[in-house]
């Protein structure tokens, strides 16, 4: 099954994304940074997306986002920002780091698992079509490859003829 990480102090947070998502997805929850990095280390190859409060003991949010940024994660794993700072500025920032969504608490539950859904499906087109793009190289490289040895063959065949 699909998972998401939950990563919030706030328990009633926590309750309220795991009753969100529990029915399509595995919720795996954090309630610091640290806890929350131990998990994606273990977990990176299943975590479909990472909600992400900003404010926490131990390693805030926007520590957690940079070192999920500096483990080169941030192309597979989506992550969004949850917080009660209602500055722009705040907001501008965690995107420009690398932050795929931003929500305000208090948040609706049916708008966050819309956000999220749209977030972890775009990721997953993405990835289909990188895929398919990966696939297609080879592909053109390897007509390439034959034709160089029809090219090859070709001039060898014209230098016999001249001779």
């Amino acid at each position: 099954m699909k998972k998401i990480l939950v990563v919030d102090d706030q328990e009633i947070n926590i309750e309220i994304l795991s009753q969100v998502f529990s029915k399509e997805y595995t919720v795996l929850t954090a309630t610091n940074g640290e806890e929350a990095l131990e998990i994606i280390q273990k977990e990176k190859l299943n975590i479909c997306a990472v909600l992400l409060d900003i404010v926490m003991p131990k390693m805030d949010g926007i520590a957690v986002l940079q070192k999920i940024k500096e483990m080169k994660l941030l192309r597979f794993i989506p992550v969004i920002m949850i917080t009660g700072d209602r500055n722009p500025a705040v907001e501008q920032k965690m995107l420009a780091d690398g932050a795929s969504e931003f929500i305000s608490k208090p948040f609706s539950p049916h708008i966050v698992y819309h956000r999220v859904q749209n977030v972890i499906d775009l990721y997953q087109y993405k990835t289909q079509l990188e895929r398919m793009l990966m696939q297609q190289t080879k592909k053109v490289e390897q007509q390439a490859k034959k034709l160089e040895q029809i090219n090859g063959k070709l001039l060898d065949t014209l230098g016999n003829i001249v001779e």
